[in-house]
């Protein structure tokens, strides 16, 4: 019993500390993370994210990095490819279907910088 009167307030003290550690502690800054890309992304860059939705995440903090997402087609003529993988995507989004298209083609690969959270 005497256990137990001692345990449990110490257990319920460090749960506390922890949660309250949980929520204070800083967070991912996405806001510096859509500067970081918008930097990077010059005429000609296509922008490709990784899962694919997490361009959402972005967009919230820079709407005009919408205008650099490409499509299969428009990813042929970039002169720069930059991925934006997210710490969160799964393994089996590693690679965009159009980044996998345009490998499998054989033309001259244009520049690709890795943006990774993390």
């Amino acid at each position: 019993m005497l256990k137990t009167t001692i345990l449990f307030p110490l257990l319920l003290a460090l749960s506390l500390y922890e949660d309250a550690r949980l929520f204070t502690r800083p967070r991912e800054n996405w806001r510096a993370a859509a500067l970081a890309l918008k930097r990077l992304a010059a005429p000609g860059t296509c922008l490709l994210f990784l899962p694919a939705d997490s361009l959402n995440l972005y967009l919230v903090f820079d709407k005009t990095l919408a205008t650099h997402v490409c499509d299969a087609a428009s990813l042929r003529h970039a002169s720069r490819i930059v991925l934006a993988a997210s710490p969160y995507a799964a393994p089996s989004k590693a690679i965009p279907p159009s980044f996998q298209e345009l490998r499998s083609t054989g033309l001259r690969a244009p520049t690709v910088t890795i943006y990774r959270r993390k």
